[in-house]
């Protein structure tokens, strides 16, 4: 198995996008994530379609995996 899901580039944009437009809505600065932001971010759902059986395998990630601290200071990035 792996740890790694890479989405296709146009598909992360669109995401990491709406995630920021999110964030400014709410005021937070996409500069500096806090945690105490986080609980104000969804959950993302993946939708992953299995080939050989069919059926759908839904991947739940929340905020608190997402974003993740900048090794640079106290503010959690996008990764």
């Amino acid at each position: 198995g792996t740890s790694k899901l890479v989405l296709r580039k146009d598909i992360f944009k669109e995401m990491v996008d709406a995630l920021n437009q999110a964030a400014r809505d709410l005021g937070i600065p996409t500069s500096c994530i806090k945690e105490s932001d986080l609980p104000a971010f969804p959950d993302i759902v993946v939708v992953l379609d299995s080939v050989a059986s069919g059926e759908h395998f839904k991947l739940r990630i929340p905020a608190t995996t997402y974003f993740q601290h900048d090794r640079a200071g106290g503010c959690l990035k996008l990764y």
